[in-house]
């Protein structure tokens, strides 16, 4: 069973705010929609987030990311925690990223 947010070829801003995201693993389509959060060719806007208990938070390929005052927890990860590519991303205020496993935490523009 998949469970993700995914938004894809999005017509207008998505926003998502102030919620707490668990438990997420992959979209329908584990091919283009590797993460908990997904953003395919879509504007995508997300503050005040906490996120726990995902193995990969955030995928996004093409459109535009904006991260703002976030609380992240990855209990383990052998690749990309944050992917974003093909797009521009805004990364302000992080307020914690944790994790306890290897690869990368922020952001691997591709």
């Amino acid at each position: 069973m998949f469970c993700a947010l995914t938004f894809t070829d999005a017509k207008d801003t998505c926003k998502l705010a102030y919620l707490e995201i668990s438990g997420t693993t992959l979209g329908d389509d584990p091919v283009n929609e590797r993460g908990g959060v997904n953003g395919n060719n879509s504007n995508v806007i997300m503050e005040h987030l906490t996120v726990t208990d995902v193995i990969y938070p955030f995928y996004f390929e093409g459109g535009n990311t904006v991260l703002r005052k976030m609380h992240i927890t990855i209990d383990h990860i052998c690749n990309d925690g944050i992917h974003i590519g093909q797009r521009w991303c805004m990364q302000k205020n992080p307020r914690r990223i944790n994790s306890t496993g290897w690869g990368n935490l922020l952001i691997s523009p591709t």
